[in-house]
């Protein structure tokens, strides 16, 4: 994007490359830049030559410095005026023809390029201020000018014409008056017609796929009154062979009347079809991998289901029988059971709630509740378990905080319930807590401790699926990796965001907020 602090010589340098002005250079016409104040930026080669001035004496200098009298110096403001609003227009200034084209940046005009002409150029009332001779008016030299102008005019065509061949863009124009479109033999090549029949002869509208017909007249028409900045439309086109295909067309007024209604409507078009087919390939990928992941959701969600209850049983009577036992060997034993069997069942849970996040199956219920009744009762809780490792409970709960919002209970309780998790499990000594605050229209929530912290380069990536932290201190402790992703995703589905702060060996503050509601 274009910074607004540049020149516009530099803006144009940057959008479109320094060579931009090499080949202006190698124009035959009178071609100059102006920015908005009517500074010109610059001028060609063929300027130069055409009216006897060096480039550095005009660059930087105001158009209407040029002017010989108050009368043309009037002209040429509300003429400069006219082009401010967007328009292309052409015109003649006393003895010079003008053709304006705006430059733009997206929809925002940021200049003018201009092309500009002597008419009688063996007179002295020309309205530019140079030091060029007045040229001899005989009619050998008025013939060799003639010439010489036909000469460049057709290499200037030409070249043009390559240019558009070989990028295989078709041109068109359509009068407003006579109602009658002509088009190259690019544009001819792309609809499919003879390149030897006459322009006049395609019956291009008849042609158009029925539904975008409608589309096209409406854009063109809303373009025509200014209600659209441009006219860049999308469209599908039956070929002479029967082939359909995508066609993409921009149009520009390039001639408007006395009344400054539209006079000439000049455009390109282009065939898109493969780019279409491209799309449409990725759109079919994208709903084949869709339903592939729904299918891959629906069995994980089926055998994990499956594998719970047995779990469950396990675990009820793992406990039952340890509580009975007298045995210690046996006991731990029988511990070491439980504690494998709890972990898998912790396994399970995890991939079954990342099936339902994958699969959007995981419903918002909000409920109004009584937020710091909730909160109290879950740290008397986490103390407990705090209690039995030597673990010190902090929980501060700000005044602003309100009393009652409307949440999803269960899934802030499963999001504190992982953090917390987190908490007691790396840390040996010292310290876990709450602390929640408003923030305008959102509740925060930090859960910090004084564990063993996270590496600084493992910051960035403890959100993500599956990845562990690769320290010796967590080493013991691994899991599936799932359970910080699975919290980010239930934060953000709640319309809230999370966000970790860590300094390893000094402990970990995780820190999400949810709105108010």
């Amino acid at each position: 994007m274009m910074k607004g602090n540049l020149t516009l010589k530099e803006k144009l340098i940057e959008h479109y490359g320094s060579s931009l002005f090499e080949h202006y250079d190698l124009l035959p016409q009178s071609l100059g830049i102006v920015d908005l104040k009517a500074q010109v930026v610059f001028v060609n080669k063929a300027f130069e030559k055409e009216f006897g001035l060096k480039r550095e004496s005009v660059e930087g200098q105001s158009v209407f410095n040029f002017c010989v009298n108050d009368k043309h110096k009037r002209e040429a403001e509300a003429f400069f005026e006219q082009m401010k609003s967007g328009r292309p227009l052409q015109g003649t200034l006393t003895d010079i023809k003008v053709n304006w084209q705006t430059l733009k940046n997206g929809e925002e005009i940021i200049g003018f390029l201009f092309i500009v002409n002597q008419i009688n150029q063996g007179q002295k009332n020309v309205p530019l201020k140079h030091h060029k001779a007045n040229r001899k008016s005989t009619k050998e030299s008025l013939t060799q000018d003639l010439l010489k102008s036909n000469f460049e005019l057709k290499y200037t065509k030409k070249l043009l014409e390559l240019v558009l061949q070989n990028a295989k863009i078709g041109i068109w124009k359509y009068n407003f008056k006579t109602q009658v479109s002509q088009y190259d033999k690019v544009c001819q090549q792309i609809f499919g017609f003879d390149p030897s029949y006459p322009g006049a002869k395609i019956r291009w509208k008849e042609r158009v796929v029925d539904e975008f017909k409608g589309y096209i007249t409406n854009s063109v028409m809303s373009y025509t009154k200014g209600e659209i900045p441009e006219y860049d439309i999308q469209y599908q086109f039956r070929r002479l062979d029967g082939k359909i295909i995508w066609i993409k067309e921009k149009g520009e007024i390039v001639e408007t009347d006395e009344k400054g209604s539209p006079k000439l409507l000049l455009g390109s078009v282009r065939d898109i079809t493969p780019q279409k087919d491209f799309e449409e390939l990725l759109i079919k990928a994208k709903e084949d991998a869709e339903k592939a992941s729904q299918l891959k959701s629906e069995l994980i969600s089926n055998v994990n289901h499956e594998l719970r209850t047995p779990l469950t049983i396990i675990l009820g009577m793992t406990e039952t029988i340890i509580i009975s036992e007298e045995d210690e060997d046996k006991r731990r034993f029988l511990k070491q059971i439980y504690d494998s069997a709890n972990r898998l069942l912790e396994m399970i849970n995890d991939i079954l709630d990342l099936s339902k996040l994958e699969n959007k199956s995981i419903p918002i219920q909000k409920k109004k509740i009584d937020i710091k009744k909730f909160l109290y009762d879950y740290i008397a809780g986490i103390k407990i378990q705090a209690d039995s490792q030597k673990l010190k409970t902090l929980a501060i709960i700000e005044n602003d905080v309100p009393k009652t919002i409307t949440v999803d209970k269960t899934k802030l309780m499963q999001i504190l319930n992982n953090l917390f998790g987190n908490a007691l499990k790396y840390t040996k000594k010292g310290e876990i807590g709450l602390r929640v605050s408003r923030n305008k229209n959102k509740i925060v929530f930090s859960i910090f401790d004084s564990g063993v912290g996270i590496p600084k380069k493992d910051l960035e990536k403890v959100f993500e699926r599956f990845y562990q932290v690769d320290s010796s201190n967590r080493k013991k402790h691994k899991g599936t990796g799932l359970g910080l992703s699975i919290v980010k995703s239930l934060v953000e589905i709640m319309g809230g965001t999370i966000s970790v702060y860590s300094s390893e060996g000094k402990g970990t503050c995780f820190k999400f907020s949810i709105p108010i509601t």
